[in-house]
């Protein structure tokens, strides 16, 4: 079955006016909605990052020159996303 968010919104509305089951579960309603609000987030996130790692490999493959293994140049971009996700997630989390 297909859901709709304002459909969401207005069964969510209508249970917290019940009793305390129907209350519960608006409540949880809400929980998954902001938790899934913020799993899309992340996700863009780590899209982004991935997007740019890959930008920044073939830049760094070049830099480094013929002397870098690729392990080095992996190494090295692991080490910058890994930096970049925590900064971006301690900012927006």
């Amino acid at each position: 079955m297909k859901t709709y968010l304002e459909m969401n919104e207005k069964v969510a509305d209508i249970l917290r006016h019940g009793d305390k089951i129907e209350q519960y579960a608006a409540q949880y309603i809400e929980e998954l909605r902001k938790e899934n609000a913020e799993l899309k987030h992340r996700t863009e996130v780590v899209e982004r990052a991935l997007k740019d790692c890959s930008k920044r490999l073939s830049v760094f493959t070049k830099s480094f020159g013929d002397g870098a293994t690729e392990e080095e140049v992996y190494n090295k971009m692991i080490k910058i996303a890994e930096k970049e996700l925590s900064e971006e997630t301690k900012c927006k989390g």
